[in-house]
């Protein structure tokens, strides 16, 4: 097995990064949202875990997870107005989202040249 590029590992130490906060901040966090925070909890983690051993779908995952987020941030903004980390969660998601042809590329690998022209 090939060792993660530098590309990779920066985006699942992120992730972990993310999860770590998340699981600090979850004793503050609403009663009737802390469900869905250690679901995302779990999911970031397994995300970054997928990342790591280059799991073939995992950057569609990364994607999904990342859109969760970001409607998890406007939906809250509007539901109950913006707060800094509202809209910290919907800007970093839409940040992150930058980082789907990279991950792409890192998981599913390069393309060769003597590649490109085959069917």
């Amino acid at each position: 097995m090939k060792f993660p590029s530098g590309d990779l590992i920066f985006y699942v130490a992120v992730l972990l990064g993310g999860a770590i906060y998340m699981s600090i901040r979850l004793p503050s966090t609403a009663a009737e949202y802390q469900a869905v925070a250690v679901t995302l909890i779990v999911c970031v983690v397994v995300e970054a875990f997928l990342l790591a051993i280059r799991f073939r779908w995992s950057p569609e995952l990364f994607v999904a997870i990342t859109f969760f987020f970001l409607g998890w941030g406007v939906t809250q903004g509007v539901a109950e107005g913006f707060t800094r980390t509202r809209i910290g969660i919907a800007a970093g998601s839409g940040v992150a989202l930058l980082a789907y042809p990279v991950l792409r590329r890192e998981v599913r690998g390069r393309v060769r040249p003597s590649e490109s022209g085959r069917s």
